[in-house]
């Protein structure tokens, strides 16, 4: 008797525990409700949270799930949101053929284009007014919603608040497992000690972010005295996707194939884009097609090549710019070797572009005649490479922008910066951006 009873105490206990288990874990997917951490949405299907735990409402929690979707899925995670999904934050999920934001944006403010694998660990933070994205626990996204943020009317509800969790599908499947939330106490601080959100009223990039334009600055260089994991913290605090370029050549960072594949695996985990930058005209002989691959994409520039006489000439250095011919003629042959160079390196960017030696850069207009820039344009379009819009110089001109996008030639955004100060938020390239005209649909992506 004395055990039947024990028996019964220790069965209701179990089932008890197992009914709390299956409140936590319960979600609501189309029309049924599954009592479990583990499930799966196709098409046109949405998800919500409709467990016990802070009753399905949440304003601080950290989300935690190991995802995986189908080739060409279209999908979001939702916070602080309702079932119409009419407001709060996305988290997109996927890498769609017809959009080109990839998974861990937070949509249309911090939004990624460097691919993700298909399955992948996802961890989704709110503190107070900050979000933190991490993918396979590598943060990808932080974001510190300011009093007054930006918002376009489309996006006026993009605030936090508090509301539910939940996932919808547009195309394909997406398979959630081990799903949890842990819930924080509602009054944390905003802000953490020592951190303050940007003063989006005046803030260029957000507006482009609001839009969907690729925020990317492709030609990033890792300035003395910082690391990798310094460009990591400025580039999620600044909202800018960087890709990294490494200059690959003799007598630079990297010079041989062994050091090129080194510095990739030891830092392919940070959520970079990582460009081989071709240095020298050697670059091509030095570096194999299977090395070059390693990388996300090559650039290169037109400054260094022999002149008329055979001399090494890098038109950067004032005094191996020897103009000892009619400076016409010598600018006619700096065309010559930058479309040699375009017609023949593979490469996908065209850095620096149109730079002159520092004499020359006087008559920059009178030496980048129309006759000249449509030499190039055609080189860039026959060799699909795309014009970089240098911030550290300034250049192409608008002149020259607008005659390549009436070309059809693809941008790409880039500093080339040698320290730090350079990394200006892409000034002058947000303002060509608005004086040319330039749509998502001109800009270079990689592949």
């Amino acid at each position: 008797m004395k055990n039947s009873k024990l028996f019964i105490v220790i069965l209701s206990a179990i089932l008890g525990f197992a009914s709390c288990a299956d409140r936590e874990n319960r979600w609501q997917v189309g029309r049924q409700t599954v009592n479990s951490s583990t499930f799966e949405i196709r098409s046109d299907q949405s998800a919500f949270y409709a467990g016990s735990i802070s009753r399905g409402i949440f304003k601080n929690f950290t989300f935690n799930a190991h995802i995986t979707h189908s080739e060409g899925a279209i999908a979001s995670l939702w916070i602080h949101s309702d079932r119409n999904f009419s407001k709060g934050y996305s988290i997109l999920i996927g890498n769609p053929a017809n959009d080109r934001r990839r998974s861990g944006s937070l949509a249309s403010v911090r939004n990624l284009y460097r691919p993700v694998g298909a399955s992948f660990d996802l961890e989704v933070k709110v503190e107070g007014m900050r979000i933190t994205v991490k993918i396979d626990g590598v943060t990808v996204v932080d974001y510190l919603e300011p009093e007054i943020p930006y918002r376009t009317l489309d996006n006026a509800a993009q605030l936090l608040s508090k509301g539910l969790i939940g996932f919808h599908v547009e195309k394909g499947t997406l398979k959630i497992e081990n799903a949890s939330i842990t819930p924080y106490a509602d009054d944390l601080p905003n802000y953490p000690d020592g951190m303050g959100a940007y003063d989006e009223q005046a803030d260029e990039l957000i507006r482009l972010q609001q839009r969907n334009f690729p925020v990317v600055d492709y030609h990033v260089h890792i300035p003395r005295g910082m690391s990798l994991e310094d460009l990591h913290t400025k580039s999620l605090e600044e909202g800018i996707e960087f890709g990294i370029a490494i200059n690959c050549g003799i007598g630079f960072q990297i010079q041989t194939d062994e050091a090129a594949k080194e510095f990739i695996n030891a830092n392919r985990h940070y959520p970079f884009w990582f460009a081989m930058q071709g240095e020298g005209r050697e670059w091509v002989e030095t570096f194999t097609k299977e090395t070059r691959e390693l990388f996300d994409y090559v650039l290169t520039d037109h400054l260094t090549f022999h002149d008329h006489k055979g001399r090494r000439t890098r038109l950067w250095v004032n005094n191996e710019v020897i103009i000892d011919i009619p400076a016409q003629e010598y600018m006619d042959m700096i065309v010559d070797r930058t479309i040699k160079m375009l017609n023949e390196e593979p490469i996908h960017i065209w850095a620096n572009p149109t730079l002159l030696g520092n004499a020359m850069m006087e008559d920059y207009d009178k030496f980048w005649t129309d006759e000249r820039v449509a030499q190039v344009i055609k080189a860039l379009l026959d060799n699909d490479i795309a014009l970089e819009i240098n911030a550290r110089y300034r250049l192409p001109t608008a002149r020259i922008i607008r005659a390549a996008k009436s070309a059809g030639v693809k941008f790409a955004l880039g500093t080339n910066n040698s320290n730090v100060q350079q990394l200006d938020r892409l000034a002058y390239p947000i303002q060509m951006i608005h004086e040319c005209g330039l749509t998502i649909d001109d800009m270079w992506f990689p592949n």
